[in-house]
């Protein structure tokens, strides 16, 4: 038995939770106006939550509460929620031949146009910090694009910061 697992599991949520307040806030009002909405087409107050519970999913919430007051057809409520989130299996399609043969743990996490980040790691405490750190250098980016539009990167000086850090050949930042 593990016994080290709820220490796990709290230190996870204690290394989540800060980076992820303004997501939250979001989702508040997302889940406000869901709510609002369910509740105008007729639907029990505590439907909204019960649809965040099992779908877990903002879009497709707002369809299945359009759906869920006409005729009653599971299938069709199920097919409309997988295809509104297909979009999720062509991400990570997408992701599959750029990604291919590289170490996910030097590459951690990714930005996906018109879309947002993928972040992971060893362990959720490290995934949060590679979001957080993805997050904070997209950040600094914007910013510098805003600045300069025509600023950039000399791929040979990414190369050289990345290989001195991973590789053979690494020299900073080992143990």
């Amino acid at each position: 038995m593990h016994t080290d697992r709820p220490h796990a599991i709290s230190s996870a949520l204690r290394s989540a939770i800060p980076p992820t307040l303004p997501i939250l806030a979001g989702f508040l009002f997302l889940g406000i106006t869901c709510g609002v909405y369910s509740v105008s087409l007729g639907l029990p107050w505590w439907t909204p939550t019960l649809m965040a519970c099992l779908i877990f999913a903002g879009s497709a919430e707002f369809v299945v509460a359009s759906m869920l007051v006409g005729p009653f057809a599971p299938l069709q409520v199920f097919v409309t929620v997988f295809i509104v989130n297909a979009r999720h299996l062509f991400y990570g399609l997408s992701m599959l031949e750029r990604f291919r043969g590289l170490d996910p743990l030097h590459t951690p996490g990714v930005l996906v146009k018109n879309h947002g980040p993928f972040a992971w790691g060893r362990d959720a405490h490290e995934a949060v910090y590679n979001a957080t750190v993805l997050e904070q250098v997209a950040k600094m980016a914007f910013v510098t694009k805003l600045l300069n539009p025509t600023a950039g990167i000399d791929p040979l000086l990414v190369e050289k910061h990345f290989r001195r850090k991973h590789g053979p050949d690494a020299y900073y930042g080992q143990k």
